[in-house]
C-alpha cells in the first residue's frame, strides 16, 4: 500500500448528538412502542410468534402501542415497480404506495391479535414533519400538527386496548420525501414512542442487539449492552445500519430510550442493547466495549467534479460512509448500494461530472475512547496489506476500503486484531 493511498485526516461529519452528562433512571416499563417490520411481519409463523410476546406482555401490565412497517422486499418491489413507470416517480405516490404496504402489515397483525381475543385499535397515522433546531438546544424539532387529534386519541384508546399503527413517516419539510425517508421505520417508532410519552421504544430485528462487529459475518462477536446517544450516532454514521443516524438524533432530541432486540418471530431475546442518555441507573460506559466495527458489504464510489460541500448539504438524511474533499471541484463520497441510486440522481440533478465504481466494500473501526490513530493504522496496513484500496480516519473512525470479495476475510482479520470478538 503507497502512501497515496493513505488518504487521513478527512474533513469530519459534524456530531449533531449533544448529550447532558446526568443521571437518569429507566422507568419500569408500563407503556412501550415496539416496531414490528421485517422479520416480525413476515409469514403467519412470525406473526404468530409476536403476538404470543404480546399477550404476555399485557399480562405483566404493559400498555402496548405496535408500528407496523411492511416487509422490505413487498416495499422495494412496489417501489422498482413505480420506478418502471416513471424514473423519478412523485413522492407523494410513494408515500401512498409504501403505506399502504405498512398499513397491509397492522392489519395481519390485527387479524392475528383478534384470533387471541386481544382487544386492539388500528389507526393510519399521517406525516410529521420535524426541522434542524436553529438554536442547537436538540438536534430537531417536531412538529406533529397535522396528527395531534389522532395522537391524543391513541393516548386515549391506550388505556383499554393494544395499539396498532402504520404510517407516521417522518419528514424533514414538506417536499422532502424520497426512498430512504420511506423505507426509515424505525425512525417512526422513536418519534411516536417521544410524542406518545412511552417509557421505552423497541426495535425488533434478526439479530438480538448491536454488537460490536456483525455477528453473522464475524462468528463469536460480543453483543453491546449499553450504548449512549453519540456512541450509537458515530457507529450508525459510519455504516452499522441497524439505527439510522437519523433516528439515532431523533431519540436524543426526544430522550427516547431505545431497545434493539431479537424480534419474537426469530427467537428468545437476551436482552438486546439498550440505547439512552450518557448515564443511566445499571448501565455504565466503563463496563461496557469502547471499540466496534460497521461493516458495509456493498458500497458504490462516486468521483464527483463539482463542489462536493453543496452535494454533502444535499445529503442530510443518506449514511455517507466516507468522503474527502479533494478541491474546491472536486472529491468522492462513499454509499451504501441501497442508497446509490438516489444519491446518482441528486447528483445528476447539480450537473456535476460523476464517476461510478461499483465491487465494492467498506470496514469502519470506531474506537470511543481514541486518543491518537496512528498505532491503529500501521496495525491495520500490516495485517491487511494487499487488501486495502484506501484507509481514511476522522476522529474516532478509521474507515478502510476493500474489494467485496475481501469483506468477510478482512472483517475477521480486523475484529481477532482488535480483540472485538470472544
Amino acid at each position: 500500500m503507497t502512501e497515496s493511498q493513505k488518504k487521513e485526516n478527512k474533513e469530519e461529519p459534524i456530531n449533531k448528538v449533544v448529550e447532558e452528562q446526568k443521571e437518569v433512571t429507566i422507568k419500569v416499563r408500563k407503556s412501550i412502542v415496539v416496531r414490528c417490520g421485517g422479520s416480525s411481519v413476515g409469514s403467519p409463523e412470525a406473526i404468530e410468534a409476536v403476538v404470543r410476546w404480546v399477550k404476555q406482555e399485557i399480562h405483566k401490565g404493559t400498555k402496548i402501542v405496535i408500528l407496523a412497517s411492511a416487509i422490505p422486499s413487498e416495499r422495494e418491489e412496489m417501489i422498482n415497480f413505480a420506478q418502471h413507470l416513471h424514473p423519478n416517480p412523485p413522492a407523494e405516490h410513494l408515500n401512498e404506495l409504501t403505506k399502504y404496504c405498512d398499513a397491509k402489515s397492522a392489519q395481519m397483525i390485527a387479524i392475528a391479535l383478534r384470533r387471541h381475543s386481544i382487544s386492539f385499535s388500528v389507526f393510519n397515522g399521517e406525516a410529521i414533519i420535524i426541522k434542524p433546531d436553529p438554536e442547537a438546544k436538540v438536534v430537531y424539532q417536531i412538529k406533529p400538527d397535522n396528527c395531534e387529534k389522532m395522537l391524543h386519541r391513541i393516548r386515549y384508546k391506550l388505556d383499554q386496548n393494544v395499539i396498532v399503527c402504520s404510517g407516521f413517516k417522518i419528514i424533514e419539510g414538506k417536499n422532502k420525501i424520497n426512498t430512504t425517508v420511506l423505507r426509515d421505520s424505525n425512525s417512526s417508532a422513536v418519534v411516536l414512542a417521544g410524542l406518545l410519552g412511552v417509557d421505552i421504544c423497541i426495535i425488533n430485528t434478526s439479530t438480538d442487539g448491536i454488537f460490536q462487529v456483525d455477528p453473522r459475518i464475524v462468528a463469536g462477536a460480543r453483543r453491546i449492552d449499553y450504548l449512549s446517544y453519540h456512541q450509537m450516532s458515530r457507529f450508525a454514521y459510519m455504516g452499522a445500519r441497524i439505527l439510522s443516524s437519523r433516528c439515532v438524533e431523533l431519540a436524543a432530541s426526544l430522550g427516547v430510550v431505545v431497545q434493539v432486540k431479537l424480534s419474537p418471530a426469530l427467537g428468545e431475546s437476551r436482552g438486546g442493547t439498550i440505547i439512552g442518555p450518557f448515564k443511566l441507573s445499571s448501565f455504565s460506559e466503563e463496563k461496557g466495549p469502547s471499540r466496534g466495527m460497521a461493516i458495509q458489504a456493498k458500497v458504490v464510489r462516486f468521483e464527483i467534479s463539482g463542489s462536493l460541500k453543496k452535494l454533502i448539504a444535499s445529503l442530510p438524511d443518506i449514511c455517507l460512509i466516507d468522503s474527502a474533499i479533494y478541491s474546491e471541484a472536486g472529491g468522492y463520497v462513499i454509499v451504501t448500494e441501497e442508497d446509490a441510486e438516489e444519491v446518482r440522481r441528486r447528483i445528476e440533478k447539480k450537473n456535476f461530472k460523476i464517476k461510478k465504481e461499483a465491487n465494492l466494500a467498506s470496514l469502519t473501526l470506531i474506537d470511543w475512547q481514541m486518543l491518537s490513530n496512528s498505532g491503529y493504522i500501521n496495525k491495520i496496513v500490516e495485517v491487511l496489506d494487499k487488501m486495502i484500496i484506501a484507509v481514511t480516519t476522522a476522529g474516532d473512525a478509521i474507515s478502510i476500503l476493500v474489494k467485496r470479495e475481501n469483506i468477510e476475510k478482512a472483517a475477521r482479520i480486523l475484529a481477532k486484531t482488535f480483540s472485538l470478538v470472544k
